[in-house]
């Protein structure tokens, strides 16, 4: 009986590991350089990540969403979101129903509190995230705060952002298993000098760098062969100067309206009884200038998934590809203050936001690990998509978002069926279970043995001592 009991449990543990979906290659590492947009690919200077790229699985672009900001993107990539749901519209924007300018804050990636980060599900199904200065994480979702979090720090150096992120998966008490890693390059060099710079192609041979140095840490970890890593941008980057500056105000009376946001997108707050005279003179500027278009919300093109009358509009200005507004006269004094740049009508900065479809504003994706298909170049798909493709790595069931699992189902070797998501959880239960299982065996197993056994020595032996040595001296022994 015993041995049946034995194996009765060593299934029962087999079962619950195996649907659990615990296995050594459910770790997740994804990494983000702000505005890395597929050309530099092309640029010679990317060596090790070319030769990665090609080794697993990749696109030859991602495509984002509108409008081709950083905060826009990140929160999309992490709820799987458009924009007009998740309501991060930009940077910075004006929140109609609270009434005020919207700045980095708990209040601007707190649109819905019903929407449920990744990182954040990720905890749900009781395992560990870390949080390493990705856009919007640094604020509790749900009463949950990302289980290892450290806050954006351009100070911080690369290399020791790396080795923290990754020391998380060693953890000894709360082990990560999925890490969300942010880098500000090539962008904050990009704005300055231009994606067309000699700066930024050397600062993408920097990146080229750092992703070498992310892969040693995981092999010098011992952690690359059960490693999955992502690595993807937010946006492109495209180059604009003074001579394409627009003044929208100049067609605007002064004192009537107030702006936010920045170029090449702004929204437009007209006093009370003037958004009719606004909106009108806007679009007859549009028309006569040609390189920009005002909108009403009702306007606004239905693919930029934008509609949102708290956060955007009333009315939105959008510049063409390599133009911007007078906001950037601002911007361009500071450049010239921070990195010694001489104001003048040849100087080109770097500029991104634009329209989503323009191929400068696109973004980068490729992945390496035990789940990603080798050499394998997947179809472009969208950075919504992102969000079922970690559940699919993670075993969760995806919760409500904006995706399509099948555009990214086939990136990986063997993918986890989507009514699995819950299986980790099922598979604890079924452990559990099987311990109890087994404990209630065993002891109905010795109370039957100290009934049947004990009583025949009974019989046996008037004085109702059993033999030395036997199963009931030793239950006997211990009080049964």
């Amino acid at each position: 009986m015993i041995n049946c009991l034995i194996r009765i449990n060593a299934i029962a543990v087999f079962v619950a590991i195996v649907v659990s979906g615990q296995q050594d290659d459910n770790l997740l590492l994804v990494v983000s350089f702000d505005a890395f947009r597929p050309e530099y690919f092309n640029r010679d200077v990317t060596p090790f990540m070319n030769d990665l790229r090609k080794k697993g699985s990749y696109t030859e672009y991602l495509r984002n969403v509108f409008p081709t900001k950083t905060f826009t993107n990140h929160h999309t990539i992490s709820t799987g979101m458009f924009p007009e749901e998740h309501g991060v519209l930009g940077n910075t924007l004006y929140d109609a129903k609270l009434k005020k300018e919207l700045k980095y804050g708990y209040e601007l990636f707190h649109y819905k509190e019903d929407i449920m980060p990744i990182w954040a599900l990720n905890q749900r199904y009781g395992r560990h995230s870390g949080c390493m200065m990705w856009p919007g994480t640094d604020f509790p979702y749900g009463g949950q705060t990302c289980d290892f979090t450290i806050k954006f720090n351009m100070s911080a150096p690369w290399t020791e952002r790396v080795d923290k992120g990754i020391s998380w998966f060693k953890d000894p008490d709360t082990p990560a298993n999925f890490v969300m890693m942010y880098f500000e390059e090539p962008d904050y060099f990009g704005h300055a000098f231009s994606p067309e710079s000699q700066v930024i192609t050397d600062m993408v041979q920097k990146m080229d760098e750092l992703t070498e140095y992310i892969e040693e840490k995981l092999i010098s970890e011992n952690l690359r062969s059960r490693m999955n890593v992502i690595y993807l941008s937010d946006h492109g980057m495209e180059s604009v100067s003074s001579p394409n500056f627009i003044n929208f105000t100049s067609y605007l009376e002064r004192g009537t309206y107030q702006f936010y946001g920045s170029s090449p997108v702004v929204q437009i707050i007209p006093q009370d009884g003037k958004y009719n005279i606004t909106l009108d003179r806007l679009k007859k500027a549009a028309a006569k200038n040609g390189h920009f278009n005002a909108y009403s919300n009702e306007e606004l093109p239905k693919r930029w998934h934008v509609q949102n009358t708290d956060r955007m509009g009333p009315i939105t200005v959008v510049a063409d590809e390599k133009y911007a507004f007078q906001d950037m006269y601002d911007n361009a004094i500071y450049y010239e203050k921070a990195f010694n740049i001489s104001i003048s009508p040849t100087q080109k900065y770097g500029i991104h936001g634009y329209d989503n479809e323009y191929p400068s504003m696109r973004a980068i994706f490729f992945a390496n690990g035990p789940k990603f298909r080798k050499q394998y170049l997947h179809p472009p798909f969208d950075n919504l998509d992102l969000f079922n493709l970690i559940c699919l790595i993670l075993d969760m069931k995806p919760t409500r978002n904006n995706g399509t699992v099948e555009n990214v189902r086939d990136l990986l070797v063997d993918s986890v069926p989507e009514s699995s998501g819950h299986n980790m959880v099922l598979g604890i239960s079924l452990a559990a279970l099987s311990l109890v299982l087994l404990v209630a065996l065993f002891i109905s197993y010795r109370m039957y043995r100290k009934r049947h056994t004990i009583k025949h020595y009974t019989l046996d032996n008037e004085t109702g001592d059993a033999p030395e040595g036997t199963v009931a001296s030793r239950l006997a022994n211990h009080g049964l």
